[in-house]
């Protein structure tokens, strides 16, 4: 079977308009009620890589959020946003980008994507990716009927993108992935293997792109806005970021985990086997978006471990400080 990304226009942050494009982007699969099952308790994942404003693009976009929660919600199942972010919890970082208020407004809870364990075996998947050593998963995102993929379209010093798989990694508990990627040895391609590894381990995923204003030249912070106006959706994590790569201009073997895919056989990382529902790739393809050429060490230097360690414990001192009035 050939898997469908379905991509649609969207070309604002507002309200209906957001909700509207996420009904079409759905459209190809049966919209929510196919989707999701009445009674399921949904894992929303967006991207709180760190607490910035919605306006710094580093996170998922709220309104994207909200148009998400009240599409679960509108098939009877039970919403939760939940990341686990390189500094702080989840909670503050879902303030400062103004989730937490939309998830207040729609009584939906916010968590720390923690608790640690081991994966459960999975038949499924090719002899490679079922080979390749085991990992731990937060026991909150392995608990979930179903996980939607929020990420954010952005570039990013490690990889050139972060998309639907790189987002996942924010179901790996706390620090232990800052462990990771010390155990790569700044062996790019292991780094990719183990993210695709942890995709492949994750429950039902389902991922909507906020690609409606991107991030590039630099990220996943600090980068120029980049006005893409469009939803990318689809099951298949792999796919929806070989279609990413493909709307700006990325060949597809310098997005190191396309080529992780290719090695694991997960996924469908060969464009030739997807099949574009919505808008054709013809007329969302840009030519300007830059990713770095450069590409950072994926092994974190200790004293930056060490004062991501500290930051985060005092962060999380901090939300917990009763107040004084």
């Amino acid at each position: 079977m050939r898997t469908i990304v379905a991509i649609t226009k969207c070309s604002r942050y507002e309200p209906e308009a957001v909700r509207e494009a996420l009904g079409r982007v759905l459209k190809p699969y049966g919209g929510p009620q196919e989707l999701i099952h009445p009674g399921w308790r949904v894992l929303l994942k967006p991207n709180f890589v760190v607490a910035d404003r919605a306006e710094e693009l580093s996170t998922t976009h709220p309104i994207v959020v909200e148009a998400a929660i009240l599409a679960v919600k509108a098939a009877g199942a039970t919403p939760v946003v939940g990341d686990s972010p390189a500094f702080g919890s989840a909670r503050r970082v879902a303030k400062v980008s103004g989730v937490l208020a939309i998830c207040e407004r729609h009584g939906v809870e916010v968590i720390d994507l923690n608790h640690a364990q081991p994966a459960p075996h999975k038949s499924s998947g090719g002899a490679a990716v079922t080979r390749y050593p085991k990992l731990t998963i937060s026991g909150r995102a392995l608990e979930a009927d179903w996980i939607l993929n929020l990420p954010k379209l952005k570039a990013h010093c490690q990889l050139r993108l972060t998309g639907a798989v790189k987002n996942l990694y924010g179901c790996v508990s706390g620090k232990r992935k800052w462990w990771r990627h010390m155990r790569s040895g700044n062996d790019l391609h292991l780094f990719a293997c183990m993210l695709v590894k942890n995709a492949y381990l994750l429950p039902r995923t389902f991922t909507i792109v906020d690609a409606i204003v991107g991030m590039h030249k630099t990220g996943p912070r600090r980068g120029s806005p980049y006005p893409l106006g469009l939803l990318v959706a689809g099951p298949d994590p792999v796919a929806v970021d070989r279609v990413l790569a493909e709307i700006i201009g990325l060949p597809s073997e310098r997005l190191a985990t396309l080529e992780a895919a290719r090695t694991l056989e997960f996924g469908v990382p060969d464009l030739n086997a997807i099949t574009i529902a919505g808008e054709p790739l013809d007329a969302v393809r840009v030519t300007n978006f830059q990713v770095p050429n450069e590409l950072h060490d994926i092994v974190f230097k200790p004293t930056r471990v060490l004062q991501s360690l500290f930051r985060t414990l005092w962060l999380k001192a901090r939300e917990h400080a009763p107040a004084y009035h």
